[in-house]
C-alpha cells in the first residue's frame, strides 16, 4: 500500500476543491484512509454521486472509520456518507459553496472575524463586506440574519479561535516519542519540526483536524460544505 506524501496529498486536497471525484479515488486508491478521513469523505460522496461503483466499498470503509474516530465533524461527515451510500435521506442542511480548508484557516489563523457570505461561500474581511453591502457593523456571531434583503445575501460571523490548535499540539506529541513538546503557537511548532520526519506527519494531521472543526461548526449552524460552482 502507497503511503502519503505531500505530492498525494496535493493532488487529493485539488480533487475535493473541485469536486472531482474520480480524481480523489484514484489518490486514494491502494493509500490507507485513517490519515486523510476528513478528505476522504468528501471525495467518496462525490464519487458515489458520479456513479464511480467502486467507490462504496471504499465509502463504507471510510464511514466506519469517521463514527469509530469521533473526532470534531466525523460525526457529521458520516452522515453525509451514509446519505450518499443511500442508508439516510437528507436532514435538511443548507449547502454552502465554501472552501473547508479556507474556512479552516480563518477560524484558526484568521483576521479576529471574518465573515462567511452563505450565498457564494466566499469569506469576506469587515471592509469587503462594508464595500459589498454598505453596512457599518457586520452582525454578532449567532443566528445567520438577512443583511442585504434586497439581494437576498445571508452572512455569518467566524471568529478566529487559535486555543484547539495546542490540543492538536499536544495529542500529536502525546503520540510520538520524542516529539517536541507543544508551544504557544503553531508557527513555532512547525519550524521546530522543520527538516524532519514528523513535519510531514503534522501538517496532515493538524490540516484534518481543522477540516473536522470548521464542518462541525457549519453543521451547528446547520450548513453543510459543497464545491464552488466552475465558472
Amino acid at each position: 500500500m502507497a503511503s502519503w506524501d505531500a505530492d498525494a496529498l496535493s493532488e487529493l486536497r485539488a480533487a475535493v476543491f473541485r469536486g472531482d471525484g474520480a480524481a480523489a479515488l484514484g489518490v486514494l486508491r491502494n493509500r490507507p484512509l485513517a490519515p486523510v478521513l476528513q478528505f476522504a469523505g468528501d471525495a467518496l460522496a462525490r464519487a458515489l454521486a458520479e456513479g464511480e461503483r467502486d467507490a462504496e466499498p471504499l465509502a463504507r470503509k471510510c464511514r466506519e472509520a469517521l463514527e469509530s474516530r469521533a473526532a470534531p465533524g466525523d460525526a457529521v461527515l458520516a452522515r453525509k456518507l451514509a446519505r450518499a451510500l443511500g442508508d439516510a435521506p437528507h436532514d435538511g442542511t443548507e449547502i454552502v459553496p465554501v472552501d473547508l480548508g479556507a474556512l479552516a484557516y480563518a477560524m484558526e489563523e484568521g483576521d479576529p472575524l471574518t465573515i462567511l457570505d452563505l450565498r457564494t461561500g466566499d469569506l469576506l474581511t469587515e471592509d469587503e463586506l462594508d464595500e459589498v453591502n454598505e453596512l457599518e457593523e457586520p452582525q454578532e456571531l449567532g443566528e445567520p440574519e438577512v443583511l442585504d434583503e434586497d439581494h437576498d445575501r445571508v452572512f455569518k460571523a467566524v471568529h478566529r479561535n487559535a486555543s484547539p490548535a495546542y490540543d492538536d499540539m499536544h495529542d500529536f506529541a502525546e503520540a510520538r516519542p520524542n516529539t517536541p513538546a507543544p508551544m504557544q503557537d503553531v508557527r513555532a511548532y512547525e519550524d521546530a519540526l522543520a527538516g524532519t520526519d514528523l513535519e510531514f506527519a503534522w501538517r496532515l494531521f493538524h490540516e484534518e483536524r481543522q477540516r473536522g472543526r470548521a464542518r462541525q461548526w457549519l453543521a451547528e449552524n446547520g450548513l453543510e460544505p459543497g464545491p464552488k460552482p466552475v465558472l
